[in-house]
């Protein structure tokens, strides 16, 4: 899915590999970089239902319900909007290359998608297409943590393109500690929990020159454009939650909307999360302090 992965296991070597399996089975189910994955055709099917795998089952269910907990802030249909702004590629593995439907339609909702979980069957109205993105990875971290720890592993931390998902006990028996980067790479924090996820998200992550522009993926959905990054913004978000797939979609979210809406929505939703802006001030919601 464009990203790298980091795989820390509290148990059996072997378990290491499981992870490495499973990381590459969901891989091939949700890359949007591969013309073969579920994602692919589906963004590819002008309409026509589609037989998935249970794993893309669930992973459409998380995006439609992220679009609809977050008010559109976390908004998995601006692929369209990505590759015409000229992130097409995989960082990671330039050879694959992203393909969607022409005509996309963003007037539509993805809450009118329709899926049969009995058939594992997907059907999405011409012109939507989707993005695992971010939420990709935080569920294939919550999926590889669970895998592992149901295969015997007393403790495991998984990261995928950053997001991170601890569970079980720690190498050192006691809670898991883990830095939060700066937005100038400095590590100045450390988020301490028994079990847990942290994301982060950042304007200065996954970066490219267009027409001698320099861009980056966090696409503001109202505006189809990249976040600002002129005068005064907002450069990095972080969001601590149960499960890395929230904890992505938060940060996505505080990132996108900013602190005076996203936090009162991370608050009801029990996200600890913090917003950093370009001349180095941090404003955190009122649970942050519970980990940090």
């Amino acid at each position: 899915m464009g990203n790298t992965a980091d795989v820390s296991v509290c148990g059996d070597p072997c378990l290491i590999e499981i992870a490495q399996r499973k990381i590459a089975d969901l891989e091939h189910k949700w890359s949007r970089f591969l013309e073969s994955s579920d994602i692919s055709r589906l963004n590819n099917a002008h309409g026509a239902t589609i037989r998935v795998a249970p794993e893309t089952i669930t992973l459409v269910q998380y995006l439609i319900s992220a679009q609809h907990i977050t008010h559109g802030a976390f908004d998995p249909t601006m692929l369209p909007v990505l590759i015409d702004l000229g992130y097409q590629t995989s960082f990671t593995q330039p050879e694959h290359v992203s393909t969607c439907t022409s005509n996309p339609n963003w007037s539509l909702p993805v809450s009118s998608i329709q899926i049969d979980k009995h058939a594992n069957t997907v059907s999405m109205p011409v012109g939507i297409t989707l993005d695992p993105g971010g939420l990709g990875k935080g569920l294939a971290a919550d999926i590889v943590a669970q895998l592992l720890m149901s295969e015997g592993a007393q403790g495991v931390c998984i990261s995928l393109g950053g997001d991170i998902r601890c569970t079980g006990q720690s190498p050192s028996g006691d809670v898991w500690t883990l830095p939060i980067e700066s937005p100038s790479g400095e590590r100045q924090q450390q988020a301490t929990f028994s079990s847990g996820a942290i994301a982060t998200s950042s304007v200065r992550a996954k970066t490219w020159t267009k027409q001698t522009n320099q861009l980056h993926h966090v696409i503001d959905p109202q505006t189809r454009q990249p976040l600002s990054t002129s005068g005064l913004h907002a450069v990095q978000s972080t969001a601590i939650a149960n499960e890395a797939v929230w904890a992505e979609v938060f940060s996505t979210a505080v990132l996108v909307r900013d602190s005076a809406i996203a936090f009162p929505l991370c608050d009801a939703h029990n996200i600890a999360a913090q917003i950093t802006y370009s001349d180095g001030t941090t404003f955190e919601n009122s649970l942050w302090k519970e980990f940090v």
